[in-house]
């Protein structure tokens, strides 16, 4: 498994302006990294804060010896206004000309987010499902047209369990429709109960085109959360054993660490302390 960062992991920095994406792509290298992930500029702008980083971060990352591992977009197909609806689907396609652009293949899409995880107040799973069917039905020929893979990761619930996903990959059956697998979102906050991030692998297994690492605990800052996250390899997901398996699959795909903040320590401290980690296990 090749690693990388996705600039979310300073998300914090990006925004106080301690970090922009020419200084970001100069640590991952400095951590021995493999590549980078990047954030869809129209959905998340505060990762693109200089007017020169559209221009040149193709050749910083080359100066830096750095592969674009994903570009990451942030759509909800789970709206029933069907003009909103269609938005999102716009949105999505924007994103799919931008990969290309970008020149990597991995395009990071959402379904869209249940009413328990900051959804529409009556959406539910058996109601939003067809919503991000009929959302992915509206961007994959775009997707294959520029040869762009959808990789729909399992998030905000739709989908959240491997199930969810499952079904919507078999919906498909594409070659243009994939998953980013991230392997802390199984047992995290907007999950209603945990599911085994190792046996979640083994059901999508044959369709991960990436993966986002990442690890949460039992709360210890705000009791009235379900989880909340900590530095990989201090929680309870099972990191070690899902890169063991993974790499024993022979993936030799990207796991992109995707840190949140946690009060206990400062964000670059925090991230530092993750990739650490996660280049013990890596290869292991």
């Amino acid at each position: 498994m090749k690693l990388s960062c996705t600039p979310f992991s300073l998300g914090h920095s990006f925004r106080d302006g301690t970090m922009n994406l020419r200084k970001f792509i100069s640590y991952c290298a400095e951590q021995g990294l493999d590549g980078i992930d990047l954030l869809d500029s129209e959905c998340y702008p505060w990762s693109w804060n200089s007017p020169d980083d559209l221009a040149h971060y193709k050749e910083w990352l080359g100066e830096a010896g750095l592969e674009l591992a994903a570009y990451s977009c942030s759509n909800n197909f789970a709206v029933t206004d069907p003009a909103k609806h269609q938005g999102q689907v716009e949105l999505v396609k924007r994103s799919i000309e931008r990969t290309a652009e970008s020149g990597t293949t991995v395009l990071r899409i959402f379904g869209g987010y249940h009413a328990i995880a900051g959804g529409e107040k009556e959406m539910t799973t058996e109601r939003g499902i067809p919503l991000v069917i009929k959302g992915i039905e509206g961007c994959l020929q775009k997707a294959s047209d520029y040869r762009v893979i959808l990789a729909l990761e399992n998030h905000g619930q739709l989908p959240g369990f491997s199930r969810d996903s499952r079904q919507i990959l078999d919906h498909f059956r594409s070659p243009w429709l994939k998953t980013t697998f991230d392997v802390g979102n199984y047992t995290g906050q907007s999950m209603p109960e945990d599911e085994n991030p190792v046996q979640a692998y083994e059901v999508l297994r044959e369709d991960i085109a990436h993966v986002h690492l990442k690890d949460n605990r039992t709360p210890v800052f705000d009791l009235t959360r379900r989880r909340e996250p900590c530095v990989c390899g201090l929680g309870l997901t099972p990191l070690k054993e899902f890169v063991s398996r993974l790499n024993a699959d022979g993936g030799t795909g990207f796991g992109s660490l995707e840190y949140s903040t946690t009060p206990a320590l400062p964000e670059l401290e925090g991230v530092t302390m993750s990739l650490s980690y996660l280049k013990s296990i890596a290869h292991a």
